[in-house]
């Protein structure tokens, strides 16, 4: 079916089934064909999915080195990589077929009868419609009901005994993870960053695939992106297969990949606080809101979250023999090097004091010398030879930058507005706000009573004693963010907490634990209640849900997008419309983007104009009043510039587009859409 619908060009089908072949084909011949035991079901579909991707990405990178070795600078197209793929996937067909290996992952006609299960596979379904709704007549209605069902159905498996089942967690987690992720990534018909960095990650991978080649020497105005196998060759290799529109591979790819971390995570949990607490504890990580905001422009980060919970897995299950073990390990662990720098760093810190720790108290430990020193010695390499030391340069400038803000320690403000919130300081603009921090509060309370009825042993750990020192090293990661001026801001403190969740989340479920223990009759019923009353109110709050129905100031641009201040909307999130992207085509259509000079925004300058418009990052200058263009430079002002009066910047104040207009009236007006005008200095 893969080859006809791929080389039949049958439109839908290709994507399909091309999507399915490549994320899970390749990594389930690599486990059937080594036969690797003491995988559960869920193991082997959560690794068949992570080895997939890592076969993308190594496969691509090995094409293109080695086919540029044989003169031919095109390999990152159809032909090459599917040739490859199937040649793969013929050859481990047959080693398993010689094997007389069963394949397969899961029973799915024990799920047929359950009508619970059919509803949930509806509310993926929920998000995309509901996010057309909004794109194509502004209605949230649909997005309204859908996040009202979401914590209804939490409710439900977490309230009734008869409903449990590891099979109905699974999929309850699953489509909850894919409803999060598709209500924020399908607004726009573009690729929307959240103010994160999606926009630059979308243009590097299109310059890759443009070029259907990758080069070791990047071109300089990328910098440590395009390093980055996860971001260009991977998605490279899923646009040349699938033949799906670029930006809705970042749209609806990428975060069906994120969806997948949360099913990581449960699996891990479940091993340590059983499958109820482990879906309480999986809900609370999708609940955040970086799950489906901010992680939607890191594109790298998703695949590297995905491949630092399968080292996890592969670490920390001991049924697996070591043979596999170390396979697992070299795969994931090369996938974590490609995919993200600042992931790699916190993954061998964690490893290297787990390992250091079991050495020092004589303890067992999974974690092995061989594993911290292959890790390292990769790692340290990768970021070297590659994209010209751009990201090993970017490590020690982290480093420099933190250096140089100890002399602020007695600053609080130096800690970052994200972490002096998370204290409780500063105060709420609405009565909403200081109810949903509450909520928020009482989560991470919920956590540190976890922590102190481990360490009290008033709860009995369940923990082995790597997973222990992983949530130690987690406890102090975030103690050090708190402490240590300027930390925070080399990740983003919301990021650095979406992370240490992987460890943090089953704290807040042992907390709940820890205060119904002081009650001895109907303890399980008083922590269930106790975790809904928290957590129901926390993921409305956190979906900025509460803050729609109030029509309290809102960050949901899926919600409340259609009252949202301007300058927040296209300046801080830089949402894109089609009047930009057409008017930066033309640019680019019209014009040499290696060589024009262009001048706009900080709301355009490195988000639309570099993503859709290719242009060259050192020829795009900030406008600001005083700007001087030289000649035959472009001038473009984008919707919030036209519509709105507004002319955005960064790190100064914004002000009104009338002050530049004694520079627009020596320039010609050379485009116009009606939101989107492009000026030219001719010289005349």
């Amino acid at each position: 079916m893969f080859c006809a619908v791929v080389f039949f060009d049958v439109p839908v089908a290709r994507q399909v089934f091309g999507f399915l072949f490549l994320t899970f084909v390749p990594g389930a011949i690599i486990i059937y064909t080594l036969e690797m035991k003491g995988l559960s079901k869920l193991e082997k579909l959560l690794v068949s999915v992570g080895a997939s991707i890592a076969f993308l990405m190594f496969t691509g990178f090995l094409l293109n080195e080695l086919s540029g070795a044989a003169g031919f600078y095109r390999p990152l197209q159809l032909l090459p990589l599917t040739g490859v793929l199937l040649a793969f996937a013929i050859f481990g067909c047959v080693v398993i077929r010689s094997k007389k290996v069963y394949a397969g992952f899961w029973h799915f006609e024990d799920l047929r009868h359950n009508l619970y299960l059919v509803l949930l596979l509806v509310l993926p379904l929920l998000s995309i419609i509901g996010a057309f709704l909004v794109n194509a007549h502004g209605s949230n209605i649909l997005l309204l009901f859908e996040l009202i069902l979401i914590p209804s159905l939490f409710g439900i498996l977490v309230i009734s005994k008869k409903a449990r089942s590891t099979k109905l967690y699974v999929v309850t987690v699953f489509a909850i993870a894919v409803a999060l992720v598709y209500h924020t990534s399908l607004i726009s018909n573009y690729v929307f960053q959240y103010g994160s960095d999606g926009l630059s990650e979308y243009a590097v991978f299109r310059f890759t695939a443009t070029n259907q080649h990758w080069s070791i020497a990047n071109p300089g105005e990328y910098g440590r992106y395009y390093s980055m196998l996860s971001i260009t060759i991977l998605p490279t290799f899923y646009s040349s297969v699938l033949n799906i529109d670029p930006t809705l591979l970042f749209k609806m790819i990428s975060p069906l990949i994120l969806a997948f971390i949360p099913l990581c995570l449960y699996q891990i949990w479940q091993k340590y606080v059983g499958m109820k607490y482990a879906f309480v504890a999986a809900f609370l990580f999708m609940a955040q809101q970086t799950f489906y905001t901010e992680m939607l422009g890191l594109n790298k980060q998703i695949v590297a979250e995905l491949f630092f919970a399968l080292l996890l897995i592969a670490i920390l299950n001991g049924e697996i023999k070591p043979l596999s073990k170390m396979v697992l390990f070299t795969v994931f662990g090369f996938g974590l090097i490609v995919s993200h720098y600042g992931i790699s760093i916190i993954f061998l810190s964690f490893a290297s004091v787990t390992f250091a720790y079991s050495y020092i108290t004589k303890r067992t430990s999974k974690v092995s010398a061989f594993m911290i020193a292959s890790f390292s010695v990769v790692m340290f390499s990768w970021y070297i030879y590659t994209s010209r030391s751009a990201t090993f340069e970017s490590i020690l400038q982290f480093g420099n930058y933190i250096l140089a803000g100890l002399g602020d320690f007695l600053n609080p403000a130096a800690r970052g507005g994200t972490v002096l919130l998370g204290l409780g300081v500063g105060s709420a603009p609405t009565v909403w706000n200081t109810l949903g921090r509450a909520f928020a509060y009482a989560t991470e309370i919920l956590i540190v009573l976890g922590l102190v009825g481990l360490i009290t042993k008033r709860l009995k750990s369940r923990f082995d004693n790597d997973y222990m020192t992983f949530t130690a090293m987690a406890i102090a990661l975030l103690i050090a963010l708190i402490i240590v001026p300027v930390l925070a801001n080399t990740l983003n403190m919301t990021r650095f907490y979406h992370i240490l969740l992987f460890f943090l989340a089953p704290l807040c479920v042992l907390g709940a634990e820890f205060l119904g223990n002081l009650f001895s009759k109907h303890k399980e019923l008083l922590i269930s209640v106790l975790l809904l009353i928290i957590l129901v109110p926390y993921f409305l709050f956190q979906t900025n849900f509460i803050y729609e129905v109030t029509k309290s100031d809102s960050y949901s641009v899926s919600l409340s997008g259609y009252r949202m201040d301007p300058s927040r909307l296209y300046g801080q999130f830089q949402y894109i419309d089609a009047y930009n992207v057409f008017g930066v085509e033309w640019i680019s259509r019209n014009t040499n983007p290696e060589l024009v000079q262009v001048y706009a925004d900080a709301s355009s300058g490195y988000a639309v104009l570099m993503s859709y418009g290719m242009l060259n990052r050192s020829r795009l200058t900030v406008l600001s009043n005083v700007t001087t263009t030289i000649s035959e430079g472009i001038v473009y002002l984008n919707t919030l510039n036209v519509v709105y009066g507004i002319v955005f910047r960064s790190s100064d104040p914004s002000f009104n587009v009338t002050e530049i207009y004694p520079i627009l009236d020596n320039l010609s007006t050379i485009y116009s859409n009606g939101n989107c005008v492009v000026f030219e200095n001719t010289g005349q």
